[in-house]
């Protein structure tokens, strides 16, 4: 019984200072109007140069991608632990991914480098995304010209790796 009635009285000595602490702190900002209006500026301020800067850090460490629905879309990549290097995947690997029941839809991409020649001008290395057909299905983009590219049904004519 002593130790409930000494935690009540810890309990109402502490609310007594907190309501003393309050009553201090309104005599103070009425007292000193200025001081009072350039903290609360200055609190403002740091507060808004904090979340700006958390703005602009989650930004660029959770990207979005441009797309409709882009945060939906995820990225698989497979890396070889030893060298940290991306391992090319094959299409078995993207036909087991395909079967998991939590996967909507999956497409494989790679960037490349390829060299384009037009007449008269000088050849010129730029890089291009490499798609498999499902690719605009799970970007929900409709092509500018044409239609979807369809999955081939010849194993043979499939490329080995992406």
């Amino acid at each position: 019984m002593g130790f409930v009635g000494t935690a009540r009285g810890l309990i109402a000595s502490a609310t007594d200072l907190a309501w003393t602490d309050l009553r201090l702190a309104w005599r103070m900002l009425v007292r000193y109007p200025g001081l009072s209006i350039v903290c609360v500026f200055g609190m403002a301020i740091g507060i808004a140069i904090a979340t700006g800067a958390f703005t602009i850090i989650y930004g660029l460490l959770n990207p979005v991608v441009p797309l409709a629905e882009g945060d939906r879309v995820v990225s698989i990549a497979t890396l070889d632990v030893a060298t940290t290097n991306s391992e090319p995947r094959v299409m078995h690997d993207l036909a087991a991914w395909r079967s998991l029941s939590s996967i909507e839809d999956l497409s494989a991409s790679v960037t490349v480098d390829r060299t384009l020649v037009a007449d008269g001008r000088q050849p010129e290395t730029v890089a291009v995304a490499e798609i498999s057909s499902s690719g605009f299905r799970v970007a929900r983009v409709t092509p500018l010209l044409g239609r979807y590219l369809l999955p081939r049904t010849s194993a043979r004519t499939r490329p080995a790796s992406w």
